[in-house]
């Protein structure tokens, strides 16, 4: 067999070998971080146990190359959340070559994942209780993925960041996100396990937003705008379409108002609750900067997805191979009044008992607290569709 014209071939290849085309000779730059990525698709192929074949187009229309977890999201699918290699894949896929790992800290990471799981197996009768406990793959009660789309600039991606990394420090500013990322949490809501996948888009409206590799599986959305960008809310009405066009009418969508920290407000609280009514949206405001709203934000999406996933289950025949079987309380619920916005303390986040990895959005409501904090999604004031009024 001849060889290619081009280092590896074009299923292992790193984004900074391609030239403006595929097949192009022009001179490219790169270095050993090329192997790194040939490496983390072998890695990913000997997981999934098949090759990796089934990659979606290389180049946006106007040119703009798809990020690698898009382009083989099919097989990154197949690996499950919980194994311990997936992180590894990911990060030797990403697209900019500074991003991925050397070959040390491969070799460090393979070597410290062995010897771990030797010491693992070693000890599997004394920590076979405490693994009881754990929530691991296939223990979860719901699993969800939620995509976040909007204007550029208005803050998705810190929103996403905030919720996953809430003790990180806040970026005035960030680099603009050209075609996408995901971040993946292990929640408890309402004495529920969550594993919830979060997609962050671009803002480029027909562009890499709109690739359906994004939208393959999502359960729910949310669409972003600027408190301070009358254009912003403008555009929502585009967004929500275009949602509804990929996921079908029936996903639930929740519209969130960022920056409300922002001291240059252009959009009310009714014109924002206005655009709701059209789209038949429950509206939420928070602040990325100052993590107001941003746990109530997603706790908002993920109730609305769980009650839909509920009804679902109930109305299915009961079948031994269905994915959920349990119980379903349709009892009317009783709750407090909703309350104005205003400044509160961030919800207290737990940790699952012994699973360090693993949060819970639960806060204590029996708590005093110095001022008054914003209940989210009562049922008797749901059909306001918003927790600003």
């Amino acid at each position: 067999m001849a060889a290619t014209a081009n280092i590896g071939t074009i299923f292992t290849r790193a984004p900074e070998t391609y030239g403006k085309w595929c097949y192009s000779r022009e001179h490219k730059n790169y270095g050993t971080k090329a192997d790194i990525f040939s490496f983390g698709v072998v890695l990913l192929e000997v997981i999934v146990g098949h090759l990796s074949v089934r990659l979606s187009e290389l180049r946006t229309e106007d040119g703009k190359i798809v990020p690698e977890t898009i382009r083989r999201s099919e097989d990154l699918h197949e690996i499950q959340p919980e194994h311990p290699l997936r992180p590894l894949v990911l990060v030797c896929l990403e697209d900019e070559p500074e991003d991925r790992p050397t070959a040390e800290n491969l070799v460090n990471t393979l070597t410290g994942f062995k010897d771990s799981n030797e010491q693992h197996r070693s000890q599997e009768n004394l920590n076979s209780r405490k693994r009881v406990d754990r929530v691991t793959f296939g223990q979860y009660d719901y699993e969800f993925k939620v995509v976040l789309v909007g204007d550029l600039g208005v803050g998705k991606t810190s929103i996403g960041r905030k919720f996953v990394l809430p003790s990180r420090p806040f970026q005035d500013y960030m680099p603009t996100t050209i075609a996408g990322g995901e971040y993946n949490e292990r929640l408890q809501l309402k004495g529920k396990s969550i594993f919830l996948q979060i997609v962050d888009t671009a803002g480029e409206f027909n562009n890499s937003s709109s690739l359906p590799q994004l939208y393959r599986g999502v359960h729910g959305a949310a669409v972003v705008f600027d408190v301070a960008s009358k254009a912003s809310l403008a555009s929502v009405r585009q967004w929500v379409s275009m949602v509804r066009e990929k996921c079908g009418n029936d996903i639930p969508i929740i519209l969130v108002g960022n920056k409300i920290d922002c001291k240059r407000r252009q959009v009310s609280i009714e014109t924002a609750e206005k655009m709701c009514q059209d789209f038949n949206l429950f509206y939420i405001e928070a602040s990325a900067k100052t993590g107001l709203n941003i746990d109530e934000t997603f706790s908002v999406l993920l109730e609305q997805l769980m009650e839909q996933r509920d009804q679902q289950d109930f109305s299915r025949p009961s079948r031994s191979s269905a994915p959920y079987r349990r119980s379903v309380d349709l009892r009317a619920k009783q709750y407090a009044s909703v309350s104005q916005i205003t400044e509160r303390e961030p919800a207290v986040r737990r940790r699952i008992n012994k699973d360090p990895d693993s949060l819970s959005l639960n806060s204590d409501i029996n708590k005093e607290r110095n001022h008054t904090t914003p209940l989210l999604v009562p049922e008797a004031d749901r059909k306001k569709k918003s927790c600003c009024s």
